[in-house]
């Protein structure tokens, strides 16, 4: 939850370490975590803030998910010592000051530097001091601004003001947002300057790199307020604001001078890829200058870059370093006997070779685990991904804001929902297929619903802060009803014999969130004990055939980009769509009398069937059904894909392979440790 203030925090580090020591005992410890030899992910630093809200002992914690993730008691002691060392600093920025009191406390602060900040700037690689150079010419450079403007208060006045540590912060901003050349003792050599500090000069030789498109020109700010209209009426008004025109023209007439300071030659350069990977395009500049002279194009790889001169080594060790690391990107990238599939399993990607590992994961991930079907899946999806978040604790951790978090929201849509079609049911005592004169009546119900469940959600999560609580309300409320148009559409198609919809079951929902534990699943020698809760269960209701006994397995996804492999029919070539087997599965040992007509998922915000996969259809002139033996091959095949990644779990198998029709979503926890030759890659700008 969120926190706010220092004694809020110290608090909840206090109530944090008691339920670790309420935790400790052994018979709460998760039987998945490797024993201490392994030391798994233990050098990964993470700041949890969880609090209970009762003072009171608690009872012996059931082994819920949550219980599993409370850190260990040594990692909070460690973190909340640290955040008292931390206070210590940060207490004196707590109320206000004069800003004269305030350029004294900076100066005091930067001269005792407590952090060993001007230290730090040397500890550098293999003695390479020349790159502590702009470091410490900032840090000095900040020492002495600090100086002169403190000089200056006191020598013309003005230090009387009382500010908060924000209003302070924003006027240090101002001061320090400024460009600083860093010059040469002589006029030889390469100057590296910012574009302002370079315009209106001449140089033989030009290099303007960052030409990429929003970044050079950049793009003016645009306000959540104003729009072009309101803006230009305070413009004319007096105040000293730009327009579009203005910042475009200034934006053009600096490159115009950077340009036209080239006496010999100008090297223009952009990017093809951002620092996550995904490809840009280059700036309308050069374009602009492809308009009136010949370029000279030429696509340089990083690899490729070599400066005539310049040692690639500087010393035996690093030498030996590099052979070392060439080895193993090599043995990295060759496929292990008989796997095709996973090109690259090797010690120094994913295989696991110690004995003790190997053998505690084979007991770990034996015939008595319970998986869930979405662990299964996201192995699939990228066993490496899969290994540092279940196995070495990695967690993604964002910065926090006012919003509400994505797995809240996908929470309040399942819950939404779940309302709407139990009420519904309850009401009606029948399974519910929507059509267009239910509208009426299911549009008021799905928004009570949303609100009784946005309601209780408010007394045990964040969701926003409460000034935009009706907006995203709204933003909710737009999307279920425009979900809900979205299923009375996709229904009343299949009402019409003219459409590929006419040939699909008719079935109805039922239920919402049908629990079931320890489903065994036995294929190719193994055992697969999987849990889960399936979104919705829909039972046949189709009066054109008996379709009593059939039922149907949907699962809800916010997007399409939640779903395997963002919904294309690659994922099931690729055997990363198992969750909804696994559930039509499930469906089928939790009523034998069932047959399953189809499983699906379904994205509300994306109004989008992904994966349906049909077991049976109706021949809409014979009116019987016909099973589809293609479909039930692919519902096969999807469940002895499970046998073979837990196979490969056991094994201790984890290579950096994502499947090809999923790649790298730039959001995976695992981005920067990556292993994935090249680094990561994206299929979608996410």
């Amino acid at each position: 939850r969120k926190l706010e203030g220092l004694r809020a925090w110290a608090e909840a580090f206090d109530d944090l370490e008691q339920e670790a020591k309420r935790r400790q005992a052994p018979e709460d410890q998760d039987s998945t975590v490797p024993p201490p030899a392994t030391k798994a992910g233990s050098n990964q630093l993470s700041l949890f803030a969880r609090t209970d809200s009762t003072s009171e002992p608690a009872a012996k914690p059931s082994r819920t998910r949550a219980a599993a993730r409370t850190p260990p008691l040594e990692r909070i002691s460690r973190a909340k010592r640290g955040f008292a060392s931390l206070r210590q600093h940060v207490e004196a920025l707590s109320g206000e000051r004069t800003l004269a009191n305030w350029l004294s406390w900076l100066a005091a602060f930067l001269d005792d530097d407590p952090w060993d900040i001007a230290d730090r700037i040397y500890d550098v690689p293999a003695e390479q001091f020349e790159l502590a150079r702009l470091d410490l010419a900032g840090w000095q450079g900040f020492k002495q601004i600090v100086e002169e403007w403190s000089t200056s208060v006191s020598s013309w006045g003005g230090g009387e003001e009382r500010l908060s540590v924000g209003a302070f912060e924003g006027r240090l901003r101002e001061l320090l947002a400024c460009d600083v050349a860093h010059w040469t003792e002589t006029q030889r050599g390469v100057h590296v300057l910012e574009g302002l500090a370079a315009a209106y000069r001449s140089f033989d030789h030009v290099f303007i790199v960052g030409l990429e498109a929003g970044r050079f020109p950049v793009r003016a700010p645009r306000s959540p307020i104003l729009d072009d209209s309101e803006r230009q009426s305070l413009i004319d008004s007096g105040l000293p604001l730009d327009d579009r025109k203005t910042w475009e023209y200034r934006e053009r007439e600096l490159f115009r001078s950077l340009v036209a300071g080239a006496r010999v030659n100008l090297t223009l350069s952009h990017a093809r890829q951002d620092e996550l990977g995904r490809e840009v395009v280059r700036s309308a500049f050069i374009d602009g200058v492809a308009d009136v002279v010949t370029l000279d194009e030429t696509m340089m790889l990083a690899s490729d870059i070599l400066t005539p001169g310049l040692a690639l080594y500087d010393s035996a060790s690093s030498l030996r370093h590099a052979q070392h690391a060439a080895r193993m990107e090599v043995e990295r990238n060759i496929p292990a006997p008989g796997e095709s599939a996973y090109a690259g399993s090797s010690p120094y990607n994913g295989s696991i070779e110690d004995p003790e590992l190997r053998a505690w994961l084979e007991r770990t991930f034996g015939d008595d685990r319970v998986w869930s079907a979405t662990q299964i899946e996201d192995y699939a999806k990228c066993p490496w991904a899969y290994f540092s978040k279940r196995l070495l604790r990695l967690e993604r951790h964002e910065d926090p804001d006012e919003d509400m978090d994505n797995l809240v929201r996908g929470s309040l849509l399942h819950d939404a929902l779940k309302r709407f079609y139990d009420a519904a049911f309850a009401q009606r005592g029948e399974p519910i297929l929507l059509g267009q004169f239910d509208a009426s009546w299911a549009e008021p119900l799905l928004i009570q619903s949303l609100d009784d469940a946005l309601s209780e959600a408010e007394e045990r999560t964040w969701i926003g802060h409460p000034v935009l609580r009706q907006t995203k309300r709204e933003e909710l409320r737009r999307m279920l009803l425009r979900f809900l148009r979205f299923e009375i559409d996709h229904n009343e198609r299949m009402e019409n014999n003219r459409t590929n919809n006419a040939k699909i079951l008719r079935t109805g929902v039922t239920q919402h969130e049908l629990a079931f534990d320890d489903m065994l699943l036995e294929r190719e020698g193994v055992k697969f004990r999987f849990r889960g809760s399936i979104d919705r269960v829909e039972r046949g209701v189709d009066q054109r055939v008996d379709a009593s006994s059939f039922v149907a397995a949907v699962d809800y996804k916010t997007t399409v980009y939640s779903v395997p492999a963002g919904g294309e029919k690659e994922g099931w070539r690729d055997d990363v769509v198992l969750q909804v087997p696994l559930y039509a599965y499930a469906l089928t040992r939790l009523e034998p009398d069932s047959r399953v007509s189809r499983v699906e998922y379904r994205a509300v915000k994306s109004r989008d069937v992904s994966h349906s996969l049909e077991l049976v259809q109706v021949d809409r002139t014979a009116k019987v059904l016909r099973p589809d033996a293609e479909a039930a091959e692919q519902m096969e095949r999807a469940l002895t894909a499970v046998a073979k990644h837990v196979k490969r779990v056991r094994a201790g198998l984890f290579p950096a392979s994502p499947a090809p029709s999923c790649m790298c979503p730039s959001y995976c926890h695992a981005w920067e440790i990556c292993r994935v030759k090249g680094g990561p890659r994206s299929k979608w700008s996410w």
